[in-house]
């Protein structure tokens, strides 16, 4: 089987109240709220009118002290998010430099200045949070490459493929790191299944030459070809242009689809 990497992964992605609080009133202590004892408190007040106010005014009181709270609750969630946020991009940079098998859960906590059981807290293993890496770059790739739906199948591959690389020529070392993690098993496993969806959205987009077991073949051999072309032209920095990587690679599919029977596809 021809090599995977996170590129599947990306292009994958690419072609993918206010609460009101009732308050009683009545002068009866057994339909007082709990939380109040304002009368037991305070001196007995001459009339019931009286009472009623000081029970108001005291409950009042409690809703905004409860109120308050939540609000502080609320405030220390999103702190949360934030702090997870800032994990996952701490993650990013460590992964690039290190790779999956390189880095340990252990040293991401050291470099994020957290405990490591504060780290299992927000990411319960290290394959959950390589998936949440990928999951982020696959999210701002796919706002990047979204394709023009009214357009033939082929035009969108090559929108998408040309915005793809350009993705990846800002980030090329990084990115040759993701590739080589998917020599680990746990991550061959994530980017198994996720290249098993692009190839089936490829497929689909062939229409009926996409369900023949010779297209399945041709399109999973491109992609492995795609993996090792990236590899290549960041291995020799670059030494192409984007356009003649990218002319390359539009070429070398639509091969794949001639000699598979399937090049009728390419004019639909």
């Amino acid at each position: 089987m021809a090599a995977t990497g996170p590129s599947s992964v990306l292009i994958c992605a690419s072609i993918r109240s206010s609460r009101s609080v009732s308050v009683s009133v009545r002068c009866s202590r057994r339909s007082q709220p709990s939380f109040v004892n304002a009368t037991d408190q305070l001196p007995a007040l001459s009339t019931v009118g009286q009472q009623r106010t000081v029970r108001l005014l005291s409950t009042i009181g409690q809703e905004l002290r409860y109120t308050r709270r939540m609000s502080q609750r609320a405030y220390r969630r999103l702190q949360s998010d934030e702090r997870r946020a800032l994990l996952l991009e701490r993650a990013v940079d460590l992964f690039a430099i290190h790779g999956y098998e390189g880095l340990s859960m252990s040293q991401l906590a050291r470099e994020a200045n957290i405990s490591k059981a504060l780290l299992y807290h927000y990411f319960p293993s290290k394959r959950r949070l390589f998936e949440d890496v990928l999951a982020e770059g696959a999210h701002e790739l796919r706002d990047r490459t979204e394709p023009d739906p009214s357009k033939p199948a082929a035009e969108q591959l090559a929108a998408t493929l040309d915005a793809f690389l350009a993705w990846v020529q800002e980030r090329p070392a990084a990115y040759a790191k993701l590739l080589e993690s998917a020599g680990s098993s746990e991550v061959r496993g994530i980017v198994d299944e996720v290249r098993a969806t692009t190839a089936a959205r490829i497929l689909h987009g062939l229409g009926d030459d996409g369900e023949r077991p010779a297209t399945r073949a041709a399109v999973s051999g491109w992609l492995g070809f795609l993996d090792g072309a990236i590899l290549d032209w960041i291995a020799h920095g670059c030494d192409l242009s984007r356009q003649e990587l990218h002319g390359m690679l539009l070429g070398t599919f639509a091969g794949a689809l001639v000699a598979a029977g399937a090049g009728a596809a390419l004019a639909s």
